[in-house]
């Protein structure tokens, strides 16, 4: 009991033990009455005053059990009147702490997750980077040799810009910082400006890239967004084809979707690699490819209401990715 419960008991008592001697003095059947009255309602207010310090004490109890407990809690019990409210109230601000706990080291998890993935997957352009430089110095090179490990280097240093930028773009979709603003243009812009956005690749290589479709059909999209989703899957048909072929890139439009079709000239896809297409950093047993470009692409469709279909070819015949953006 406090102090100030104490004090309180005690004045209660003297009070009480006054006005009965007052009474008796008037009146001794007055005073019997007074006397039980007053001890009734003495009995009454300590017994009131006895279950708030134990209400006191067991929400004390509470958040101490609480502070001393990690994860989540569950209710062990439940009360009514104002106790019980007080104590749901407890334990929903409690979980709701413990769910933005959680989220923020799922984010921090992500973010080292992130970096790790950088650095892997930079560390193989840098290092073909180092040696080619290396291998430059010398004096032994021909120039055949020396425009080679040029090439080279252009090729190691456009796969980093490439990587560096796709990760980036992963960042943001994850954080949710990316708005996608729609608007109403025109599919063979779209289809030009990914195709602009790969030459210097597919000149590497000594590609070319076809570009066919109803330039009529118009579409309404994030423009910016769509053609790094079309550029993505443009850059893994490259990767995938051999050098001298040719890429088609072809684009329409039916009363459910508008879409955008990449053909390459590789081998097709093997059943095998298929569920890890979209798969972020998954590798697949095909040459190239960082397991960036397609994942990204598929973000970017599904944040659009889209989807990308495939069609793994095969037997002499290239895979084909459709985008489709539905209406």
């Amino acid at each position: 009991m406090s102090r100030e419960t104490r004090i309180l008991t005690f004045c209660l008592a003297v009070l009480g033990i006054v006005g009965a001697a007052l009474v008796f003095m008037l009146d001794i059947s007055a005073g019997i009455v007074c006397t039980i009255t007053i001890v009734c309602v003495y009995i009454t207010i300590t017994a009131y005053i006895h279950a708030s310090n134990n209400k006191a004490r067991s929400l004390s109890a509470l958040l101490q059990h609480i502070n001393a407990v990690e994860g989540n809690l569950a209710l062990i019990d439940s009360e009514e009147g104002a106790k019980g409210i007080l104590k749901d109230d407890i334990y929903k601000l409690v979980a709701r702490t413990n769910e933005y706990a959680d989220v923020i080291n799922r984010e921090r998890a992500k973010a080292e997750d992130a970096l790790a993935d950088i650095s892997h997957q930079l560390k193989t352009p840098l290092a073909s980077l180092s040696i080619s430089i290396d291998i430059l110095q010398s004096s032994d090179l021909t120039t055949k040799q020396r425009e080679k490990f040029v090439s080279d280097m252009r090729v190691a240093l456009t796969r980093m810009e490439w990587m560096v930028q796709s990760l980036l773009a992963f960042a943001r979709l994850d954080s949710g910082t990316i708005k996608f603003k729609r608007e109403t243009v025109n599919a063979a812009d779209i289809a030009r400006e990914a195709a602009s956005a790969v030459a210097m690749i597919t000149e590497l290589h000594d590609q070319s890239l076809m570009c066919s479709g109803d330039d009529n059909v118009a579409l309404e999209c994030d423009r910016r967004w769509t053609v790094e989703a079309i550029t993505n899957i443009l850059k893994n048909a490259s990767e995938h084809s051999g050098d001298g072929t040719t890429i088609y890139l072809t684009y329409g439009q039916n009363p459910l979707s508008t879409w955008f079709g990449v053909t390459d000239e590789g081998a097709g896809i093997k059943l095998a690699d298929m569920g890890a297409l979209f798969k972020r950093y998954a590798q697949t047993n095909n040459k190239g490819g960082a397991g960036i470009g397609l994942p990204l692409a598929m973000s970017i469709a599904k944040a659009q209401n889209g989807t990308i279909d495939v069609d793994p070819g095969g037997n002499g015949k290239g895979a084909t990715f459709t985008l489709k953006l539905f209406k």
